[in-house]
């Protein structure tokens, strides 16, 4: 994942064996990680506030 907040590198992983496909995990540095949660907190309620707009 690449974002501007995040200084290293993360890693976002899926495994093919689960069924829920919303399920992942987030592997690098502590703060990495989380820098990398807040952006894809911050995508989620773009995308929430663009579709409650339409």
């Amino acid at each position: 994942m690449t974002c501007k907040t995040c200084t290293g590198n993360v890693r976002l992983m899926r495994r093919s064996k689960d069924k829920d496909s919303n399920r992942f995990a987030l592997s690098g540095k502590l703060a990495d990680v989380c820098a990398a949660l807040d952006a894809l907190a911050a995508q989620e309620m773009r995308n929430t506030w663009r579709v409650a707009a339409h």
